[in-house]
């Protein structure tokens, strides 16, 4: 039996994240520039206990960030099409090897969709050297591209 096409779902998936993404920038956007009077004026322009609530959502902001934009990544990939088994177990074993031992950390495939590597660590260098590794050696692997760390993590 041959599977469906995936065009829709991808063009779906990226119809999803594209307009999550632009209301989460409008929402910045909005929630800058007012909140902080919006909030002093709530507080009857006490400025401290002001301060106090604006930090408040800002935490919860981040974490809310924090929390569920994983989240989003993992569906705009799951949404793709499926990875064919010599391909994602090259993938798992390119990512198997570049982690170091130091590093109590995996690659498993729960499905034909996604490859998952989870990492733990005493501290944050070496995973992000040995998550820096496994991308990559997926770069090399999977799409014949040079081994490049994004600028984000230069920084």
């Amino acid at each position: 039996m041959t599977e469906p096409t995936t065009h829709g779902h991808r063009r779906a998936a990226f119809a999803f994240v594209f307009v999550t993404v632009l209301l989460d920038m409008f929402a910045i956007g909005i929630i800058i520039p007012v909140l902080p009077k919006l909030v002093e004026t709530f507080m009857g322009g006490d400025t401290a206990r002001a301060a106090v609530i604006y930090g408040i959502f800002g935490t919860a902001w981040a974490l809310m960030q924090f929390l569920f934009m994983p989240v989003l990544g993992t569906l705009w990939f799951a949404a793709g099409a499926p990875l064919e088994e010599r391909r994602r177990e090259r993938l798992l074993e390119s990512a198997r090897a570049a982690l170091p031992e130091a590093l109590a950390g995996g690659a498993t495939a729960p499905n034909r969709h996604v490859v998952v590597v989870r990492a733990l660590g005493h501290r944050v260098e070496p995973l992000a050297e040995g998550l820096g590794a496994v991308r990559a050696a997926w770069r090399r692997e999977a799409w014949q591209l040079e081994a490049t760390l994004p600028r984000v993590w230069r920084t």
